[in-house]
């Protein structure tokens, strides 16, 4: 009697509760919409720091030396042992 009890509860682990399905879809056209408008911020954000490169490169060669000042300033790495400690900023996009 209790086997068949348990089988009966592992089998209804997956099956949903009568109106339990309507949360989530809410939740997911809510998420669906902060992903378009972050998704819309970073290509503007993006589209303005090619702009700037292309043309004010003087301008965007000071934002991108204080970008990597204040990201060495902020993230300091451990060095290995017996290594000489040297920039951890790539220098991606110095002109």
């Amino acid at each position: 009697m209790q086997e068949q009890e348990k089988l009966r509860e592992i089998q209804s682990l997956g099956q949903e509760a009568p109106g339990a399905g309507d949360a989530p879809e809410r939740n997911r056209e809510k998420g669906s919409w902060l992903l378009l408008l972050q998704c819309l911020v970073c290509g503007a954000i993006l589209a303005l720091l090619l702009g700037l490169r292309a043309w004010e490169p003087e301008l965007f060669r000071q934002a991108a030396q204080w970008y990597h000042a204040q990201m060495e300033r902020e993230i300091q790495l451990p060095g290995w042992a017996g290594e000489e400690e040297t920039s951890s900023a790539p220098g991606l996009f110095l002109v």
